[in-house]
């Protein structure tokens, strides 16, 4: 998923859900699990002579974990049950670095999806509270009584997992090998350990062997261009670069000046665009203020698609919400203008740090039609 699982806010009732330990929705999603139940049944395969620091050699069937955030250091907590040495290399200078960006907002889960049974283990023996299965935890609550915790089990407790901090994996390969040979299925590329190269601080090293490794990383620091096709619009990286585009979820509530008597452009159609709309809403509320939308997507007039006796009734809240402003029902507050079946084709440069911007569409051709701009 290209963005963290998200609520309306915590003054709506919160309704309890059913216990499915073995779900995870959305943070430990079932396609991982599936990935390393398919790793926890490989046979190991031996290794190079130079070690990974804390590693203990040949045929010790190491994994190297990309991303130490909830989905790492849950994949890094069953690997070692399973026996295997891991090392989790995270760029952050924490774990779940990137959780920390949107601790403000609450889950649309309950904690009762986002825990395993090993997690729940794990905080036994920690002697942590387990939290209530039908409280929904904010990304900085989870971080908290979650991720940390395990975090530490992993680095003080467990004795197979090392935790690499500010580690920046820039390169993976097999050995000598280069990324045509022996492809197909071939025994040498399959038995063949991978190398990883790594920046720490602007320092570069090699580390190696590892017999698996495990892409944990995450789409946060990957958000999609707002152009046609994906491609960015004209100055959008400029003005992304500068600040005045927020490619992730910020808080309003913590600068509402900002945002107060103000249009904002919002573009896209996932959880997190209609999760800032009604941050947006909060804001105007509170402050008893009005606060404009242009809200821009590719997709129709009814962007969230709903589903019937949705388990996650804080998800099927907040895509009706979502639904009903697309359609033309928004409070005076937050005065909603939809623009469905367009993409941006130019961001015009403000005149200065705090001059206006403006957005020039083009419409999605339709089948066997030609789009155009307005």
């Amino acid at each position: 998923a290209a963005e963290p699982s998200l609520s309306v806010p915590r003054s709506v009732a919160t309704v309890p859900l059913p216990r499915s330990p073995l779900r995870a929705a959305p943070l430990l999603a079932p396609a991982f699990f599936l990935l390393l139940q398919l790793l926890l049944s490989a046979p190991s395969v031996s290794s190079f002579s130079v070690p990974v620091p804390g590693m203990s050699g040949p045929g010790s069937r190491n994994v190297a974990v990309i991303g130490g955030g909830p989905v790492g250091i849950e994949a890094a907590v069953h690997l070692v049950d399973e026996g295997f040495r891991v090392t989790v290399l995270e760029r952050g200078n924490s774990v779940a670095a990137n959780v920390r960006e949107w601790g403000h907002v609450e889950l649309f889960s309950s904690w009762a999806l986002n825990m395993s049974p090993a997690g729940r283990r794990v905080l036994g023996e920690m002697a942590a509270p387990i939290p209530d299965d039908t409280v929904f935890p904010t990304g900085k609550e989870y971080v908290a009584q979650y991720v940390d915790v395990l975090a530490k089990w992993l680095a003080e407790k467990s004795g197979k997992c090392d935790l690499a901090l500010g580690c920046e994996v820039t390169n993976i390969g097999r050995g000598h090998l280069l990324k045509k040979d022996d492809i197909g299925g071939k025994k040498r590329r399959i038995t063949t350990p991978f190398r990883l190269l790594v920046n720490r601080g602007g320092d570069e090293a090699m580390m190696q062997p590892f017999d698996y490794v495990l892409d944990c990383s995450g789409t946060w620091n990957q958000p999609n261009w707002s152009g046609a096709g994906g491609v960015p619009a004209v100055n959008e990286r400029k003005l992304a670069a500068s600040g005045r585009i927020l490619q992730h979820i910020c808080d309003p509530l913590a600068s509402p000046q900002k945002f107060l008597g103000k249009t904002v452009a919002v573009v896209g159609t996932g959880a997190s665009a209609i999760t800032m709309i009604n941050s947006l809403k909060e804001v105007a509320e509170q402050h008893k203020g009005v606060v404009k939308v242009e809200w821009v997507a590719r997709g129709s007039n009814t962007p969230y698609q709903r589903v019937d006796n949705d388990p996650l009734p804080q998800r099927d809240r907040l895509y009706a919400m979502g639904n009903e402003m697309a359609g033309g029902k928004s409070p005076e507050c937050l005065p909603v203008t939809f623009h469905g079946g367009c993409s941006v084709s130019e961001f015009s440069l403000p005149s200065g740090p705090a001059g206006p911007i403006q957005l020039t569409l083009e419409r999605t051709p339709t089948a066997g039609g030609e789009g155009d701009e307005g």
